[in-house]
Parts: structure tokens; C-alpha cells; sequence
């Protein structure tokens, strides 16, 4: 399926829309998971009785596994095909999410988290952008790609409005609610 848009379709056509949208709620989920976790170090260094740098240190391990895997990820796209390298990812990556949300300790985080979700990523991304390439030419492609960029910039700015109360709640010298203050 190539959805192709001519000067009589301005928009993505239906058959391609519903594959465009998924992929920018996989983008979302993917820039949130990662988001959250930088944004909420102090909750999880509270809640898990670890240390800061054990948490900064398994979210870099995250960001580490993704990017050293890509190249990977994206071969084992070409040789399973990128649907089920796609559908894997989110497999491997929604894995890490639910430990995340259950963990009880950093190792836990540092598994299924940072490794298995690392690595579902590595096999996401890739297949993501070879999905965009392969079923979409010319102005609809265009339209999947910034889509999907602005399911991650959506992310980020929500994050500047969290941070921002954050922030003011600090200056003010009002306790957050739901942060504790590292010293």
C-alpha cells in the first residue's frame, strides 16, 4: 500500500491517515516514556530508595542501548520485515514501559527498562521511518513525517509547561506535590 497525494487529495488519504496516526502515537509514547522519567527523577529516587545518579544513570543506559542498537535494529527490519520489526519494538518497548510503572527497585529499571526498552526502540525507530518511506510518496509522505514530528514536539512542550510549574512552585517556595527535594 502507497499512498500517493495528488493535486485532487490534499490530505493523507483514509487508508494512509490510520497508519500515520499510530505512528505518531508510537513517537508520542516513545518521547513521554523517555520524557517522564527525566522529568521525574526525584519521585523515582523516593519511591525506589535509590540515589539520583542510579536513576540519571539508567536513563542514560536507555538512551545508550537505543542508539548503539539502531543500525542493528534496522537490519533486523530488513530481514523480518519493518511491520514486524515495528510491531516488536512496540513489544519490547511497551515491555520496559510496564516494568517501569511496577518496578520496585533500580535493577529492575535497569532490565527491562533501559535494556529491553532500549532495544525495542532500536527495532521501533527504524521501522517507523522505513514504514513513512515505503507507503507514503510525495506531499502525503511530507504530511506522515510532520505528523510524527509533532507528536514529539507536542511532548516536549508539555514537558516545558510541567517543568514551568515546577519551577514556580520552587521560586515561590511551595512545596510541590508530588516531588520531594534532593539536597
Amino acid at each position: 500500500m502507497t499512498v500517493e497525494s495528488g493535486t485532487s487529495a490534499p490530505g493523507l488519504a483514509k487508508e494512509g491517515r490510520r497508519l500515520a496516526v499510530l505512528l505518531a502515537m508510537a513517537m508520542f509514547v516513545l518521547v513521554v516514556d523517555t520524557s517522564v522519567m527525566n522529568v521525574s527523577i526525584a519521585s523515582v529516587v523516593h519511591d525506589l530508595h535509590t540515589t539520583v545518579s542510579g536513576v540519571q544513570s539508567a536513563i542514560a543506559l536507555e538512551a545508550l542501548v537505543s542508539a548503539a542498537f539502531i543500525l542493528i535494529g534496522s537490519k533486523v527490519g530488513d530481514l523480518i520485515g519493518r511491520k514486524r520489526a515495528y510491531v516488536l519494538g512496540l513489544l519490547g518497548y511497551g515491555i520496559g514501559a510496564i516494568a517501569m510503572a511496577v518496578a520496585q527497585g533500580l535493577t529492575t529499571i535497569i532490565i527491562f527498562w533501559a535494556i529491553v526498552g532500549g532495544l525495542g526502540a532500536s527495532l521501533l525507530l527504524p521501522a517507523m521511518q522505513s514504514l513513512i518511506h515505503g507507503n507514503f510518496e510525495g506531499a502525503a509522505q511530507r504530511q506522515a513525517y510532520a505528523l510524527v514530528g509533532a507528536a514529539a514536539a507536542i511532548v516536549l512542550a508539555l514537558n516545558l509547561i510541567v517543568l514551568r510549574i515546577d519551577i514556580r512552585h520552587k521560586l515561590l517556595g511551595q512545596p510541590h506535590p508530588e516531588r520531594i527535594h534532593v539536597a
